[in-house]
């Protein structure tokens, strides 16, 4: 009969339940570490806003209290300077009034003009070479000037809007421009425009009613 070697007295072996709940302990323990973490103190950040409040607020009332300075400082220069001085000279005043108002006008309406008239020949540059491109040949005729009209036909013209098309205009830049008057016989606009290796060039004319296309040309690039 074979004999087996007793065990130690007080020695157990651990049962598989005893193993699981000693796992379910030490993750429970390391769960509960993670979960308490340290309070983050706002007292900083606080400062930092009310900070930037203050100096804003206070760049605020800056710039009102400058607004008002300047707004009273104009008020006592016109209550104290200018209102006693046109009663005092009121006539005075008056005759000044007739005769500067209306010259101020006279200018505003003269740059006025002077800008328009100095647009106007490019805008109607632009516009026939858009007609052109569309080959609206009759609204393109109608944008040059009489003295073009009276020695070039419509029909004629319609030769020029396919000479004028034999090359890619879509994408014409002007390349150099100026006005000049000559003789008191009207106005001269002369335009280049670069366009795919060729120079278009536009001359408009204004005998001081309209300006209008005078003549085209297109040359190479060289």
């Amino acid at each position: 009969m074979e004999l087996k070697t007793p065990a130690p007295l007080g020695e157990r072996k651990l049962s598989e339940d005893d193993v699981t709940s000693k796992f379910l302990k030490i993750a429970e323990e390391k769960t509960k570490k993670r979960l308490k973490l340290p309070k983050i103190s706002l007292t900083f950040l606080n400062q930092f806003r009310r900070s930037k409040l203050k100096e804003t607020t206070e760049q605020i009332l800056s710039e009102e209290e400058k607004q008002q300075a300047w707004s009273g400082s104009l008020k006592t220069v016109l209550s104290n300077r200018v209102i006693p001085y046109i009663k005092k000279h009121k006539e005075r005043v008056v005759n000044i009034s007739l005769i500067a108002v209306p010259l101020l006008l006279l200018l505003i309406l003269f740059l006025v003009i002077s800008a328009f008239m100095k647009s106007e020949p490019y805008r109607i540059s632009e516009e026939f070479i858009q007609k052109i491109e569309a080959r609206d040949i009759s609204g393109a005729y109608q944008l040059t000037t009489d003295a073009y009209r009276a020695v070039v036909s419509e029909k004629e013209f319609s030769d020029t809007v396919n000479k004028l098309n034999s090359v890619d205009i879509s994408n014409a830049k002007i390349k150099r421009r100026s006005i000049n008057s000559k003789n008191q016989m009207g106005q001269y606009a002369d335009i280049r425009y670069k366009v795919s290796g060729y120079y278009l060039d536009i001359v408009l004319f204004n005998d001081t009613t309209d300006w209008g296309i005078l003549s085209t040309e297109i040359s190479l690039v060289k």
